[in-house]
C-alpha cells in the first residue's frame, strides 16, 4: 500500500512540474511578449508625438538634403552613370523594335536624348539633383505629417507620463503634473525620432521603377532623451498594466505549484526510505526491464505534454480538463509504479553483480547455440516453416490469379513431392520424442524392461545413452547395496574378534584374583593372559596399519631389490610353519634373478601374509604353489574351506575364509596385502576354481 502512495505522490509532483514549465516559461514568454509589444508601441507613438508636436511649416523650413540623401537617390536609379546610360539605351532599343513607323522611331529617339541629358545632369550637378531629393522628402513629409494627424494614434499611450528633451535644442516635450509613483518605466538616451520614406523613382519622376529611402526628419529634430513610465494608479486601466499584473499573478501561481510539488516529492522520498529495500525482485531479463523503464520515461514525456497543453489551452481549468488531469495523473502513478519495482531490480541485478545471467540477448544467444547443437533437427524445423510458409503463399497466388486446372495440379504435384514427406519426418520425430519421454518415464518408475530407440539419430542416441545411464544407476544402487551389507558385516567381525580376546583376558583376569590359586595354576594363567594380550595387540595393529594404506598416509622408501631371492627367502621363512600344517611349498621361478623397484619391508610384509594365509587356510597333506613368471607372481593353494562365489569380499577387513571364525588370525591379511598392492599401483588378483584358492600380483 505504501508503494501505490509512493507512486501516486510521484505522479502528482510530475504533473506539477508539468504545469510549473508550462505555466512558467510558455506563460512568462507570452506576458514578456505583450509587455514588449506595448513598449514597442508606447515607443511609436512617441515618436508621432515628437512630430506632431512641432509644425509643420516649422519642419519644411528645417528641410535639407544632405550628402547621403543624394548618394542613395543616385543609387537607387544606377550604381554609376554609364551603367544608368546603358540600362536607359536598353530600355529605348527595346520600345524601338515594336514600333513600325519612321515617325515613332524618330520620336523615341528624340526622348532617348533627353532622357540621356537628364541622366548626366543628375550625376554631375548636384544643386540640380539636391532640388529634385528636396522636393520629394518635402513632399514625403507632408504627407507622413497629415497621415499622422488623420490618425491620431493614442489608445497605448493613456495613461503613460512621459518627458522628452530635444537633445540639439533642450526643448522639453512632457505631460506630467506632478511625480508619480512607477509601476513601469523606461529610459533612452538619444532617442533617434525619424519617418523614412520609400519614394519611387523612374527617368522622369514619370516611369516609377526604382525605390529610394529617405530620411525625411530634419538633423535638429531627430535625437531626444526620453523617459516615460506608467504609474501605480494607472496601472488597472492600460493594456501595459493588465500585462504587468498578469505577470504578477503568473509568479505567485508558480510559487504555489513549486511549493506543492516540493512538498509531494519530500513526502514521497520520507515514504520511500524505509522501504527501499523491501521492493519485490523481478524475475525479467535486465535488458528487458531497461528497455520497460525507457518506454515509461517516453509515455511519461507524452502524458507530460498532455498535461502541458491542458494548462496552455484554456486560462480556467473546466470539468473536462479535470477529468482528463486525473486521468493522466491515475496513468502517470500506475507507470510510476512498476518504473520503481523495474529500476529496484535493476539496482538489485547490479549490486549482486550477475546482470550477464540475467540479460535477454545472452539467453537468447544461448538458446540459438543450444539450438544449432544439434542442427539436423533445427535445420529441419526451420526448412519445414519455410515450407509451409511457400505453401500458404503460392495457394493465395493461385486464388487471386483466378483458378486454373493446370497450375493447381502442379501445386498438389508440388504438396505432394514436399509437403508429405515433410510432414511425414515431422511425425516421425514427434513420436521419436514422446518414445524418449516415455523412456525416461518408465525408468523414474523403476521399471527394467525398457528397450531404448533403435539408430543413429540424435534422439535414438540420446535414448541410447538414457538407458547406458540407467545401467550404471542400477549398478551403483547395487554396489551400494553391496557396501551396506559389508558395513554391517564389518562392524559384526570387528566386534566378534576383539570381543573374543579381550573376554578371555577378562576371563584369566578375574581367576588371577583367587588368593587360593597354586604357582603352577598362576604361571599358566599368566601365560595365557600373555598370549591373549599379544593377540589383541595383532589385531589392533594391523587394523592400523590397513587403515593407513588404505588413506594413503603411508609413505613408500623404494628401492631395486631381486624378486627371485626375496622370494626364496620367504618361502624359506614359512616352510616350517608349513611342515606343522602338514603341507608343503613347491616354487617355479622362471630366472635366476628378477630386480624390481619396490619398498622392499612392505612387498615382503604382502608376500609373507599371501603365503601365511595359503598355510593357514590350506587342506592338510596338500601343496602350495609359489611361481613367479616375468615378473607376476602366483601363489596356489587348495582350501580346506568352502569359499564364497564373491571372491572380492576376502580381501576385505575382517574377512575369513572360515566363516565360522575358528581359525587363528585377525582376518586382514589379504586387506593388508591388497593395500600395498595398490600402493605400488597394482592390484590383487583372486581366482577360485571349486577348492582351488589362486591368488595373482603383477608389477
Amino acid at each position: 500500500m505504501r508503494r501505490v502512495l509512493i507512486s501516486i505522490l510521484l505522479a502528482l509532483s510530475c504533473i506539477a512540474f508539468a504545469a510549473l514549465v508550462s505555466v512558467g516559461v510558455n506563460q512568462k514568454t507570452q506576458d514578456s511578449l505583450m509587455i514588449n509589444n506595448q513598449v514597442y508601441s508606447i515607443e511609436r507613438e512617441l515618436q508621432q508625438k515628437i512630430l506632431l508636436h512641432y509644425k509643420l511649416e516649422e519642419l519644411l523650413k528645417e528641410t535639407t538634403v544632405t550628402n547621403d540623401d543624394l548618394r542613395a537617390y543616385r543609387e537607387s536609379l544606377a550604381p554609376s552613370e554609364s551603367e544608368r546610360e546603358n540600362n536607359l539605351r536598353r530600355t529605348y532599343s527595346n520600345a524601338m523594335s515594336y514600333k513600325t513607323t519612321a515617325q515613332q522611331k524618330k520620336d523615341l529617339q528624340q526622348e532617348l536624348k533627353k532622357a540621356l541629358a537628364y541622366n548626366k545632369k543628375i550625376y554631375n550637378d548636384d544643386a540640380f539633383t539636391k532640388k529634385i531629393v528636396l522636393n520629394i522628402k518635402k513632399r514625403q513629409l507632408k504627407e507622413a505629417y497629415h497621415a499622422l494627424e488623420e490618425a491620431n494614434y493614442s489608445y497605448d499611450m493613456a495613461g503613460i507620463t512621459y518627458n522628452i528633451t530635444n537633445v540639439q535644442t533642450g526643448e522639453l516635450i512632457s505631460n506630467e503634473q506632478e511625480p508619480q509613483k512607477a509601476a513601469f518605466s523606461k529610459s533612452y538616451k538619444n532617442f533617434v525620432s525619424d519617418f523614412n520614406s520609400d519614394y519611387l523613382v523612374g527617368a522622369y519622376d514619370e516611369n516609377y521603377n526604382d525605390v529610394v529611402h529617405l530620411s525625411l526628419m530634419p538633423e535638429n529634430y531627430k535625437k531626444y532623451n526620453v523617459t516615460w513610465y506608467l504609474p501605480v494608479s494607472e496601472k488597472e486601466h492600460t493594456l501595459l498594466g493588465e500585462a504587468l499584473q498578469s505577470q504578477e499573478d503568473l509568479a505567485m501561481f508558480t510559487r504555489m505549484i513549486q511549493i506543492a510539488g516540493a512538498i509531494t516529492l519530500i513526502v514521497a522520498v520520507i515514504l520511500w526510505v524505509p522501504i527501499r529495500n523491501r521492493y519485490p525482485r523481478m524475475t525479467w531479463p535486465i535488458d528487458i526491464l531497461a528497455l520497460a523503464s525507457m518506454a515509461i520515461l517516453v509515455a511519461g514525456l507524452l502524458l507530460g505534454g498532455i498535461a502541458s497543453g491542458i494548462f496552455n489551452a484554456s486560462s480556467e481549468l473546466n470539468g473536462r480538463a479535470y477529468l482528463t488531469l486525473a486521468a493522466v495523473w491515475t496513468t502517470a502513478a500506475f507507470l510510476i509504479y512498476w518504473l520503481l519495482q523495474f529500476v529496484h531490480t535493476i539496482v538489485y541485478a547490479l549490486h549482486e553483480r550477475n546482470i550477464r545471467e540475467r540479460l535477454f540477448i545472452v539467453k537468447l544467444a544461448r538458446t540459438l547455440v543450444q539450438a544449432f547443437g544439434t542442427p539436423q533437427y533445427t535445420m529441419f524445423l526451420l526448412f519445414s516453416w519455410f515450407a509451409f510458409f511457400l505453401a500458404g503463399f503460392g495457394f493465395l497466388i493461385i486464388m487471386e490469379a483466378g483458378f486454373s486446372i493446370d497450375i493447381f495440379s502442379i501445386y498438389i504435384i508440388l504438396w505432394l513431392i514436399v509437403m508429405v514427406p515433410i510432414m511425414y519426418i515431422a511425425l516421425k520425430h514427434i513420436g521419436s520424442v514422446n518414445y524418449v519421454m516415455d523412456q525416461t518415464k518408465e525408468i523414474a518408475l523403476g521399471n527394467k524392461n525398457v528397450v531404448p530407440l533403435q539408430g543413429s539419430t540424435p534422439l535414438a542416441k540420446h535414448s541410447q545413452r538414457i538407458q547406458h545411464l540407467k545401467t550404471g544407476v542400477d549398478e551403483s544402487m547395487a554396489e551400494k547395496q553391496k557396501s551396506e551389507r559389508m558395513k554391517t558385516e564389518l562392524i559384526t567381525n570387528v566386534s566378534h574378534d576383539l570381543r573374543t580376546p579381550l573376554t578371555a583376558m577378562m576371563t584369566y583376569t578375574d581367576l588371577l584374583k583367587n588368593p587360593n590359586l597354586t604357582a603352577d595354576e598362576h604361571a599358566k594363567y599368566v601365560d595365557v593372559l600373555d598370549a591373549k594380550t599379544q593377540k589383541l595387540k595383532l589385531l589392533i595393529d594391523d587394523l592400523f596399519d590397513v587403515t593407513k594404506m588404505a588413506s594413503g598416509q603411508v609413505e613408500l622408501h623404494k628401492q631395486t631389490i631381486d624378486y627371485v631371492q626375496l622370494l626364496q627367502q620367504l618361502v624359506g621363512e614359512q616352510e616350517e610353519l608349513a611342515a606343522e600344517h602338514q603341507l608343503t611349498i613347491r616354487t617355479q621361478l622362471d630366472a635366476e634373478t628378477y630386480p624390481i623397484t619396490v619398498d622392499a619391508a612392505k612387498w615382503a610384509r604382502m608376500i609373507d601374509n599371501l603365503l601365511g594365509n595359503a598355510i593357514k587356510y590350506s587342506a592338510a597333506n596338500t601343496r602350495i604353489h609359489v611361481q613367479l613368471k616375468e615378473g607376476t607372481l602366483t601363489i596356489k593353494n587348495v582350501s580346506a574351506y568352502e569359499l564364497s562365489e564373491d571372491v572380492d569380499e576376502l580381501v576385505d577387513r575382517f574377512k575369513r575364509g572360515d566363516a565360522s571364525r575358528h581359525t587363528e588370525g585377525s582376518g586382514l591379511g589379504l586387506a593388508i596385502a591388497q593395500s600395498i598392492a595398490n600402493l605400488h599401483g597394482t592390484h590383487l588378483t583372486i581366482q577360485v576354481d571349486g577348492d582351488l584358492f589362486k591368488v595373482i600380483v603383477s608389477l
